[in-house]
Parts: C-alpha cells; sequence; structure tokens
C-alpha cells in the first residue's frame, strides 16, 4: 500500500499530536478518513533530538491494527523508551519524528539486498536493523546482519542453525515535515 504524500504528512501530524498530548491533560482529537490509514499495517515511530540522537523509538513490525492507530501508539511507547532520558515538555517541540512504514516482511531466501532491514529471530531472541540505521551507519549488509544478531544477544554460532531466522524486511521512511504541516491541516 502506498500512501500520498498528504497521507504522509498526516500520519507525521497524527504522530506529533500524539508527542504533544502526552504534556497536556487531554486527549487527541482526531478525524481520520482516508482508507489508507483504516488498514492494519506494521510501523515504527522514531523520536530523535535536533543533534539526530535517538530519544526514544518503538512500532509494530506486524500490522495488528489500524495504521492511524498505530503511528499514536507507538508514538506513546517511544515517549516511554526506557533506553533513553524521559523527553521533557521543553525540549518537545524540537523533537524530530521519522517513521517506518513496514511494507513487507520475508524469510530471507538469497543475499540480503541493498535498502532492505533485517529481522532476526533465535527462540525468544529478537533483533531489527532498519536500513536507515544500515545506511547511517555505514555498513554492508553482512555488517548489518553481524550487527543484528549482536544486538538481539543471538548466540555466534545459531546463525547457522534452523531455529534461527532472519528475515528481510521492506519499509519506507517518512519524515516530518513541519512547514509543510502548518500550511496542510
Amino acid at each position: 500500500m502506498i500512501l500520498t504524500e498528504q497521507e504522509k504528512y498526516k500520519i507525521t501530524y497524527l504522530a506529533r499530536k500524539a508527542l504533544e498530548s502526552e504534556f497536556q491533560e487531554k486527549p487527541i482529537s482526531l478525524e481520520i478518513k482516508e482508507k489508507s490509514l483504516m488498514q492494519r499495517r506494521g510501523a515504527f515511530v522514531f523520536l530523535e533530538n535536533t543533534e539526530g540522537e535517538i530519544r526514544g523509538a518503538s512500532g509494530y513490525l506486524m500490522p495488528e491494527m489500524p495504521l492511524w492507530k498505530t503511528i499514536v501508539h507507538s508514538t506513546k511507547l517511544a515517549m516511554r523508551d526506557q533506553r533513553y532520558p524521559p523527553i521533557q515538555q521543553q525540549e518537545a517541540q524540537e523533537i524530530r519524528i521519522s517513521i517506518t512504514l513496514i511494507t513487507e516482511v520475508k524469510p530471507l531466501t538469497k543475499e540480503l539486498q541493498e535498502n532492505k532491514g533485517i529481522l532476526a529471530i533465535y527462540g525468544p531472541l529478537q533483533g531489527i536493523t532498519f536500513p536507515q540505521e544500515i545506511k547511517k551507519r555505514g555498513w554492508t549488509m553482512k555488517e548489518a546482519l553481524f550487527q543484528t544478531l549482536k544486538k538481539a544477544k543471538i548466540p555466534e554460532g545459531a546463525r547457522k542453525s534452523e531455529e534461527c531466522k532472519i528475515y528481510e524486511i521492506t519499509c519506507e521512511t517518512v519524515q516530518e515535515n513541519k512547514t509543510y504541516l502548518k500550511h496542510l491541516l
């Protein structure tokens, strides 16, 4: 499912409203008319400071709920991401939002392809690396696979076992554009 430019801006707007609502005592007021935002779809929300450091990240790999709801829930969860210091109200306006929309998750059948993410599962252990992280760190796909296994704490020798499942993730990343949002909505 491909989103239009307006739908992409709408999901970043939803994420921004979800972030702001965490500091206000009122619920988010939403009117969702777009069919594409009502379809079930996986997505991850990333919150970064102005220096590009992640301040929170969360999401759903599989399509568990309508996309708009996935965005709102993921944003609220990302704000509570215990791997990072809590986002303070005074820094909320400066937080940059990016959303990774999951298009497809399929078992890896050949070599990893560029511009794909990686999901590794070994029993209860799992790790995920998105294409933007691979690019940002300058990893080869082989290095990205190694880092994904390491992130998941999957033992080195487990990669070759049948219990270790490697998936290729096709996704699209949408960046918030505050200037456009002010004129659009």
